[in-house]
């Protein structure tokens, strides 16, 4: 937090977004980890990996770094970093890629629904 205290003293708007902002990367960072029962300090994919990175460099970073660079950079940076974050979760959590099926399994499965229908039939009949 030495980056808040640093870059807004006295503003107390802005120290609240700021805090915001940080507590809900380390809300997402324990999320993550709870999702996939990943201990702290390791990562299971990219979505923990740069999450953690990330409220790594909140928590420790200093103004000083920020006017280094630029705020614009800076600002943009973060952007930047915030959507590989959430193309990480994507292809983490939701994208699922299409396996086309075993032309092999296909058949058994056909057959067995032939044979399951046959066997329906067979019992109406006898009724």
């Amino acid at each position: 937090m030495i980056l808040y205290a640093e870059f807004v003293p006295g503003h107390p708007t802005l120290q609240n977004a700021s805090r915001e902002c940080l507590t809900f990367n380390a809300d997402l960072n324990v999320s993550l980890r709870r999702i996939s029962g990943v201990a702290e300090g390791c990562f299971s994919n990219d979505a923990e990996k740069l999450a953690g990175r990330l409220l790594a460099e909140l928590q420790f970073g200093t103004a000083a770094e920020i006017f280094d660079a630029g705020l614009h950079t800076y600002i943009d940076v973060l952007q930047t970093r915030l959507n590989d974050i959430g193309a990480a979760l994507f292809q983490a959590y939701i994208f699922q890629p299409f396996l086309a099926p075993d032309i092999d399994q296909l058949h058994q499965q056909e057959e067995q629904q032939q044979q399951q229908q046959a066997a329906g039939a067979a019992v109406t009949s006898d009724v």
